[in-house]
């Protein structure tokens, strides 16, 4: 049976689901991803590959096919490395997948198997949560930025052995603190201070009492 595990792609600024499935048959060994990926999804290959056989874990024998659903949704850039790779373990059997079915990963894996960070993190956790997710896997880097989203779980990993720990119930996650919020110090701008533009001045004083907006050329 393939296994099935969760990411994130984004839209915009809108997050898509994307579920991941890993299968392997006896064949010529080889990887095939499918799902309309871009280059760098499809150099997720080697990476997944050195990844998990450094951070001695199995790579299935045979041939390994990975989808990418939902099919018409192009999928970019290297944050489902993590995502695959868990899914490859788990399809040898050594992690339970109780966490998969509510639980988002993303993370970019280097060939030793740290996890690096990526971007679009806020509004992919923003909108696992809306999806019902309890918890989302994300790099360490991306931690204290996960956690200004409230109300979901946030499992920060710094490399693959880490990650299958997690999903093991061998450690539990510590919860990251959001970053401080900065009070910057605004000086007082007096417009009197400003000589002559007698005409700007006079707009600029009609478009802040009002709300209005306004482009000075």
């Amino acid at each position: 049976m393939p296994s099935k595990i969760f990411s994130m792609e984004l839209s915009g600024l809108d997050g898509c689901l994307v579920e991941i499935e890993v299968d392997a048959r006896c064949a010529m060994p080889s990887i095939a991803i499918v799902g309309l990926p871009d280059a760098a999804v499809q150099e997720a290959r080697e990476r997944v590959q050195s990844a998990v056989k450094n951070s001695d874990f199995p790579f299935p024998r045979g041939r390994v096919v990975i989808n990418l659903a939902p099919a018409d949704l192009k999928k970019a850039g290297p944050r489902h490395d993590l995502a695959i790779a868990l899914g490859v373990i788990a399809h040898s059997g050594i992690v339970p997948e109780h966490h998969f079915h509510n639980t988002i990963f993303l993370g970019e894996l280097s060939l030793e198997g740290q996890v690096r960070p990526i971007t679009g993190v806020l509004a992919s956790v923003e909108h696992a949560k809306k999806r019902g997710f309890k918890k989302i896997m994300v790099p360490k880097e991306n931690a204290s930025e996960a956690a200004l989203i409230p109300g979901i779980q946030i499992w920060p990993v710094g490399d693959l052995r880490e990650a299958v720990l997690y999903l093991s119930d061998a450690i539990s996650a510590i919860p990251p603190e959001p970053p401080p919020i900065e009070h910057k110090v605004i000086n007082a701008i007096d417009m009197c201070l400003i000589k002559g533009q007698f005409q700007a001045k006079r707009a600029l004083e009609i478009a802040a009492a009002g709300g209005h907006n306004i482009l000075i050329l």
